[in-house]
């Protein structure tokens, strides 16, 4: 190891299994806020959010999804007290219904867009149209 090296650390990139863990985290605490009690994020919530960025919703062609785009359906389903936002308590729920949560989800930020969000809104509404 030289001087540069402790100077200049070479970042280490998260594992599938930290993204999943760290939107497991969003969703528990999003679940808290509204019901009052938050859940475990458990081992099985982690594989279940880990199947959901590797493969995709459930009943779908495999395709991995962008982290970004599941903390976004996330927020915009919290966001707006959804129907979704009630009943949506783990992941394995999300990745079984992801597209229909998602396009109610962007519908309703659709209707009342932030302008700061609006262009990233809008992207996420053209993909899961294309699904």
């Amino acid at each position: 190891m030289t001087d540069d090296d402790a100077l200049f650390p070479v970042p280490i990139e998260p594992t599938l299994d930290d993204v999943a863990r760290d939107l497991c985290a969003t969703l528990a605490d999003q679940v808290g806020e509204r019901t009052g009690w938050t859940p475990t994020v458990s081992v099985v919530w982690i594989r279940d959010m880990r199947l959901l960025l590797q493969r995709g919703p459930t009943g779908m062609q495999p395709r991995p999804l962008d982290p970004a785009e599941v903390r976004a359906v996330i927020d915009l389903t919290f966001r707006h007290e959804t129907w979704w936002a009630d009943t949506m308590e783990t992941p394995g729920f999300l990745r079984k219904h992801y597209l229909r949560i998602g396009k109610a989800a962007a519908e309703r930020e659709r209707a009342a867009p932030k302008a700061r969000d609006k262009a990233d809104v809008l992207a996420i509404i053209d993909r899961l149209a294309a699904l």
